[in-house]
């Protein structure tokens, strides 16, 4: 949370980066972080990725990895962040749909197009 309310994306990059993504989502008990988290981590990184992968092919990367997994884990029904997440998702959408239509065809924009119909199936 403190990295996210720093809103400096390279600070949440950095968490990311240094974070066992299995210790985050797939431990023992499921997902640790809260809904408020994932929501905020949808949020930034979703911005991020959409901003063109500025932190290089490595970042870009990771951050379709953590979001595929926020899409997976979040619940739209969550009473703390259900008014929240229906804003998320279309922002995302609408930021996602425009950098896949100026990305030429390779891998970076299949991701995109895959995290794209995840973040459209979410329920909210």
């Amino acid at each position: 949370m403190t990295a996210l309310g720093a809103s400096n994306i390279g600070v949440t990059e950095f968490c990311c980066e240094n974070v066992e993504l299995e210790e985050v989502f797939h431990g023992e008990e499921g997902c640790v972080v809260t809904q408020t988290v994932l929501v905020c981590l949808m949020q930034q990184l979703g911005s991020s990725i959409a901003a063109g992968g500025k932190g290089g092919k490595g970042i870009f990367d990771m951050e379709a990895e953590w979001l595929q997994e926020i899409v997976l884990c979040i619940d739209p029904s969550d009473k703390d962040i259900g008014s929240h997440v229906k804003g998320v998702k279309a922002q995302l959408i609408k930021l996602i749909s425009s950098t896949v239509e100026g990305l030429a065809a390779g891998k970076e924009k299949r991701k995109l197009n895959g995290l794209l119909q995840m973040v459209r199936g979410l329920a909210a």
